[in-house]
């Protein structure tokens, strides 16, 4: 079955532009909400205080949130369902969508391990290194183009992977699947790998833009209100609130698009019982 990524995009914006009430209620609550208290409490608190352990605690609590509402989103995606109907999928696929994450950082976890080696092969300190510094001397030329050749490998080998993963979250909403969501996901982008890969390229470029220049752009004037200075300040704000904004389109529209491109691959067979 061939798919037009033009269409799945027209399909995107279709869906955004129609249901756009019930994208911005959950978006709003589910992913706006906890991006803006979290990035108002890091800067509220200093940094190395007593006070950062319980933010950064909230902020894994409001992560999961944030998930919760990228499932939700994908729901809405797939089905014409209501948005409070929504956020219940959301939160009740959480749990697998948690499971296959840590299997999948597992895979990454191996993946890094012969860049740990080949900095110790090299003499690099580690500790050194996790501090900002390198004490031990430069690695030879050998070990550093091992080490680059391997960087460049592993970058290819994500990219493939996440091309073929992609819409990995719309079928643990849509097939209540757990680890076996890994294997649907990439048995339907067969074929499709290089069309999908471009879109993430050129996603990637887009969202490094987006949030480099704007939050750039705000940072600075964050800073003439107060940013950076201890407590909260109108410039703090501001940067958290505009951050929030930022985060928050980019998810909606990557949730949207993959759960637009899954009802495009997927026979249309499997569609028929989904979140029954």
């Amino acid at each position: 079955m061939t798919v037009k990524m033009t269409r799945v995009w027209d399909a995107t914006t279709e869906f955004l532009n129609e249901r756009a009430s019930a994208v911005f209620a959950v978006a709003a609550g589910m992913i706006f909400a906890p991006a803006l208290v979290s990035g108002v409490l890091e800067r509220s608190v200093a940094p190395n205080t007593p006070g950062m352990a319980a933010v950064q605690l909230i902020g894994i609590v409001l992560s999961l949130v944030t998930a919760a509402g990228a499932l939700a989103i994908t729901a809405l995606a797939i089905r014409p369902i209501r948005a409070g109907e929504a956020a219940g999928i959301g939160a009740r696929r959480l749990l697998p969508f948690l499971g296959v994450s840590i299997a999948v950082l597992a895979v990454v976890f191996v993946a890094v391990i012969p860049v740990v080696a080949i900095l110790i092969a090299g003499g690099v300190d580690l500790e050194a290194l996790a501090a900002g510094s390198i004490a031990a001397p430069g690695m030879g030329t050998g070990m550093t183009f091992a080490l680059l050749g391997y960087m460049l490998v592993a970058f290819a080998v994500a990219i493939w992977v996440s091309a073929r993963l992609v819409v990995l979250l719309p079928v643990i909403v849509a097939e209540r699947r757990g680890l076996g969501a890994i294997g649907r996901a990439w048995h339907l982008t067969r074929g499709h790998a290089l069309k999908i890969v471009g879109l993430l390229l050129l996603y990637g470029i887009v969202a490094a833009v987006l949030s480099g220049g704007i939050g750039a752009a705000v940072g600075a004037i964050g800073t003439l209100l107060g940013a950076g200075q201890p407590g909260l300040s109108v410039g703090a704000a501001l940067v958290a609130v505009v951050l929030a904004v930022i985060s928050t389109m980019l998810s909606v529209v990557q949730s949207a698009f993959t759960g637009k491109l899954y009802t495009a691959l997927a026979p249309a067979g499997d569609l028929e019982d989904i979140f029954a």
